[in-house]
């Protein structure tokens, strides 16, 4: 039997690194799954005033003020994590550094090549391309990559990045 996996996602305001010169609160990003954590900073552009930080509720990690830019940042981010989850089948396959990158959008999905488009790629650019080759060679990493292919359809990791 499969051990389920333990994946979670949280906001916080820290309120031990209250900034001397702006009096505002960092807020940070908490990733873990199975044991692992990374935590990063937010932009100081969403920092929690004294007045926001009253309002911040733990459950919903939201500011229960109507307007309030971090919100909105927040809900952007949120989103970003719950396409990641979906397009990976909720089961990360990344490193949580590069998890992070792809929510805070540091790095584009896009950007990131799953493992079957760099494949095709390097048949394409160094195999194919290469005129020190022989045919039979070419030939014989076509089926690797054919094998190669099989193995990511049968374990279900077409969209291993």
């Amino acid at each position: 039997m499969k051990k389920q996996s333990s994946v979670g996602f949280t906001i916080y305001p820290n309120i031990v690194k209250k900034s001397a010169k702006t009096g505002k609160y960092p807020v940070y990003l908490k990733l873990t799954y199975n044991g692992d954590k990374v935590e990063t900073r937010l932009p100081k552009e969403v920092d929690l005033t004294s007045k926001e930080l009253l309002h911040w509720d733990k459950v919903t990690q939201r500011v229960l003020v109507k307007s309030c830019k971090l919100n909105d940042y927040l809900n952007k981010i949120q989103a970003n994590w719950q396409t990641y989850m979906v397009l990976n089948n909720f089961e990360p396959r990344n490193s949580l550094n590069d998890i992070v990158a792809v929510i805070l959008e540091k790095v584009l999905p896009s950007r990131m090549l799953t493992v079957l488009q760099f494949l095709d790629t390097f048949l394409i650019e160094k195999v194919d391309g290469d005129g020190t080759k022989k045919k039979g060679t070419k030939e014989n990493y076509h089926k690797a990559a054919k094998h190669f292919k099989a193995f990511l359809k049968k374990a279900d990791l077409e969209k291993l990045l």
